[in-house]
C-alpha cells in the first residue's frame, strides 16, 4: 500500500461545532470539556468531550464533530469536569437546561 503526502492546498473542517475561549483564570490544567447541541427536546442531541492537559487564557479551541451535523441545533451546553473535585461549572444557551 502506497502512503501519499498532502503537497499543497487548502484543508478544511466544515463540521458544526462550537468555538470557546478561555478567560478570566491564567489556565486550566487537565479536564474534560463536555459540549452538548441540541435540537428541540433532550432526546434530540449530540455530544462530544475533549480530554486535555492544559488550555491557556485567552486561547480558543474548536469542538467540532460530523455527529453535530445531524441535527440544527438551537441550544447548546458546555461542562467542564476537574479531576480530584466535584467542581463541575455548566454553561447553557437556548433549549439546553
Amino acid at each position: 500500500m502506497q502512503s501519499l503526502r498532502f503537497a499543497e492546498g487548502l484543508i478544511w473542517d466544515d463540521h458544526q461545532g462550537v468555538r470557546l475561549t478561555l478567560g478570566g483564570v491564567s489556565g486550566m490544567h487537565p479536564s474534560k470539556v463536555i459540549i452538548t447541541l441540541q435540537e428541540g427536546n433532550a432526546l434530540n442531541s449530540q455530544t462530544i468531550w475533549w480530554e486535555g492537559n492544559h488550555w491557556t487564557d485567552g486561547s480558543a479551541r474548536n469542538f467540532r464533530d460530523a455527529k453535530f451535523d445531524r441535527i440544527t441545533p438551537d441550544g447548546w451546553k458546555v461542562e467542564m469536569e476537574f479531576p480530584n473535585t466535584s467542581y463541575r461549572p455548566t454553561f447553557t444557551w437556548g433549549s439546553c437546561k
